[in-house]
């Protein structure tokens, strides 16, 4: 990385911690620089989603996977990107990579049913949803509401629901 990306990368990741939102504009013009950035690629992807730009995350995020093909983050990233632009098949490619890089994922196997689920796939998609409560709560996660994050109780109700229907 030349001295110029690594200053501009340095100065995205400021604005980054801030909070500040020049922090989009600071990683586009480290990509300007260096194309393969892959923490450029993965903090744009983001902001993408978040904002629901949901095809230019997966321009980025289908980059970062080239770059960093081991990294199960990415291929759930990527995963939540091509669910958001309704490609559940292409999503469930993406969420099975994953967990084949790292099983212990188990938010990754909940958007697996959810794409299985969105395939019409009811039967493997309760499956995959019993699949992920039995092995995170085997982990020691999501027994009760204090072993589950906020941010994953509507998908772990939601899991247990089909299940219960099914």
């Amino acid at each position: 990385m030349s001295a110029l990306t690594q200053a501009l990368v340095l100065q995205a990741q400021r604005y980054a911690e801030a909070g500040d939102a020049r922090a989009g504009k600071a990683f586009a013009l480290v990509l300007e620089n260096d194309t393969f950035n892959l923490e450029a690629r993965t903090f744009l992807a983001r902001e993408a989603l978040a904002s629901g730009h949901a095809e230019t995350a997966l321009e980025h995020l289908l980059v970062a996977v080239r770059i960093a093909p081991s990294k199960a983050a990415l291929w759930r990233s990527l995963g939540l990107a091509q669910m958001a632009c309704q490609q559940a098949s292409e999503a469930e490619a993406s969420f099975e990579r994953c967990l084949q890089l790292n099983p212990s994922l188990h938010v990754a196997r909940l958007h697996l049913g959810k794409a299985l689920e969105a395939q019409g796939r009811h039967d493997a998609a309760t499956r995959t949803y019993l699949q992920a409560l039995s092995s995170a709560q085997r982990a020691g996660h999501w027994l009760d509401q204090a072993s589950t994050p906020p941010w994953l109780q509507d998908d772990v109700a939601h899991a247990v629901a089909v299940a219960d229907a099914g």
